[in-house]
């Protein structure tokens, strides 16, 4: 009787320990099964654009929300650059480790009356964008110059801020 009881001790103690290491186990090499939902909003770029952006005056590089107008900053690009303009001072850390950048032709005469940086598009690859097909509206661009996350023409302004916000609390650099 007392070998029958310490036998299903040393099993159940056994199973303790052995049944988290099979299951982390088989939940590791099944997790695309379950099709885990990311929480970003924007699309990853894979791989990153090196050197997507010139590199700015300040000391450290900050973050960059980029706009990419098609040729000159229209009402819908002008109401696009108000609104990130707007999630950036309604987010404090946003407002301190981000900036909003414009790219548009040379050819241009807009230039925005808020803080926003205008970089020609002659000065940003944007052959790469097109050439892995991706037709972006806004790219997040991280303090290394790499363009990481991108928009289309259909996502909003929110989508962006979620994402900046997410970035931004994980992030230890810019």
């Amino acid at each position: 009787m007392k070998t029958r009881k310490r036998l299903w001790t040393l099993i159940a103690i056994t199973l303790i320990f052995v049944a988290p290491m099979l299951l982390a186990r088989f939940v590791y090499h099944r997790a695309s099964h379950w099709h885990l939902k990311s929480t970003n909003q924007g699309v990853l770029i894979k791989p990153a654009i090196k050197n997507f952006l010139p590199p700015s005056k300040a000391p450290t590089q900050p973050w960059s929300i980029v706009y990419i107008a098609s040729q000159c900053c229209d009402e819908l690009c002008q109401s696009s650059l108000h609104d990130v303009h707007q999630m950036r001072i309604a987010s404090n850390r946003l407002e301190e480790r981000s900036q909003s950048v414009l790219v548009q032709a040379e050819t241009c005469a807009y230039k925005p009356n808020t803080d926003v940086r205008v970089v020609a598009a002659s000065k940003v690859p944007l052959k790469q964008l097109l050439s892995l097909g991706i037709q972006a509206h806004r790219v997040v661009v991280d303090p290394l110059g790499n363009a990481i996350l991108y928009y289309p023409h259909t996502s909003s302004s929110m989508a962006v801020f979620k994402d900046m916000k997410h970035l931004l609390r994980a992030s230890q650099i810019g």
